[in-house]
């Protein structure tokens, strides 16, 4: 079964079970493995960016008002000379709101032609 990921059809070479493997489920899992520098390198890489677009506003939560957690996500690229990208999301559980609590319209732009 040929791989799904075109970078790899476009090199027209399978990654390697290394590779694919070790990839961590959880911070802890990222900073406690043998790759921690590459994927300390990663999380701040992410931290740098979501500071530098003014992804969010510090502020304290309001009384009764249950913040929404986050899970990092960490994945690895295969990059065109054959090196290996580490890449870290950080994602917002936002499956955990209650509709008509704490939000009450969803928005999904769309385009029309």
């Amino acid at each position: 079964v040929p791989p799904k990921d075109d970078l790899y059809i476009y090199m027209n070479k399978q990654p390697t079970v290394q590779q694919l493997e070790d990839i961590p489920l959880s911070y802890y899992d990222a900073i406690n493995c043998r790759e921690k520098s590459e994927w300390k390198k990663a999380i701040q890489s992410e931290y740098d960016s979501l500071v530098e677009n003014n992804t969010w506003t510090l502020m304290s939560c309001p009384k009764g008002v249950r913040p929404l957690t986050t899970k990092h996500v960490y994945t690895k690229k295969l990059k065109p000379d054959n090196t290996i990208r580490y890449k870290m999301r950080l994602v917002a559980r936002g499956f955990n709101q209650q509709e008509g609590k704490e939000y009450f319209f969803t928005y999904a732009p769309t385009l029309s032609l």
